[in-house]
This record gives structure tokens, sequence and C-alpha cells, in this order.
């Protein structure tokens, strides 16, 4: 997986976090995962918070996996892409 396919997936979660209206606190968690993610990739390329990064990823899935399958899947599609940078 490429940076660009990172990018599109962080795309795509953003999408769905401004769908979260009716949870406050999971779009607030959600967007700070988002931020880091991103300030990671803009900052320096990927490196090794990675892993960190990935576990929180991780920890968004184990939470939103019933509740919120479509956010689940870009989620993971985002785990599987920086498994892909050597975590």
């Amino acid at each position: 997986m490429s940076e660009k396919q990172l990018r599109d997936d962080l795309d795509k979660l953003r999408a769905e976090i401004a769908g979260l209206d009716s949870d406050p606190q999971a779009k607030e968690k959600l967007a700070a995962l988002l931020a880091d993610i991103e300030q990671e990739l803009d900052q320096s390329g990927l490196n090794d918070r990675v892993k960190n990064l990935s576990e929180q990823v991780e920890g968004a899935i184990s939470r939103f996996e019933t509740t919120h399958p479509t956010l689940t899947g870009v989620l993971n599609n985002i785990m599987v892409t920086l498994s892909g940078f050597g975590v």
C-alpha cells in the first residue's frame, strides 16, 4: 500500500467522522486520531510513531465494529496500510 492510498482512506475516514453527529465523544476521539496520523504524514512521513498510531486505529476498530460498520471498514483499511509501512 502506498502513502496515497493511506491519504485516500483518511479522506474517507474524515467523511465518516462527519456523519457521527449522534456521538460527539466518538467524533472527537476519531478526529484526534485522524489529526495524529495526518500530522505524522505531513511532518516526516511514517516513522516510529506508526506503531502507536496503528494500535490506536485497532482500538477504534474494536470500539466501533458493531455500531458503525462502514467506519470500521475504513479504519481497517488504514490499519492495513500502516502495516504495509513496516509496522
